[in-house]
């Protein structure tokens, strides 16, 4: 997925230090790593920040790992993911978020 969407920003090659640094942050959620997922929410909190509307195209598929983390309360990561996702509408634009994250409301009906 990094590679199309570099691609689409004109970065053609995979060894960019953009490219090295998401798929870095990326491999970081796998189980190995559980530990450092507090710190690894925080590092996609300011590549959310930095990276500001073109994180839209490089970041937003992290959203529903970063929500899955958020519900599990045996992980206690509830308020540095709320960080996080609080970043990620903020750059990304609240209709390009809840694309990917609804909000789930039913009608009251």
């Amino acid at each position: 997925m990094i590679k199309e969407t570099l691609s689409k920003w004109n970065i053609q090659r995979e060894n960019t230090t953009l490219a090295k640094t998401i798929a870095t942050v990326e491999e970081g959620f796998s189980i190995k790593y559980q530990a450092a997922w507090g710190g690894i929410l925080n590092i996609l909190k300011v590549m959310f920040e930095r990276l500001g509307k073109s994180s839209k195209e490089l970041l937003l598929h992290l959203l529903d790992r970063i929500a899955e983390l958020r519900v599990d309360s045996a992980l206690g990561l509830k308020d540095v993911a709320d960080k996080t996702l609080g970043a990620a509408i903020a750059h990304v634009e609240p209709e390009h978020f809840l694309m990917v994250l609804p909000l789930n409301l039913e009608n009251p009906g």
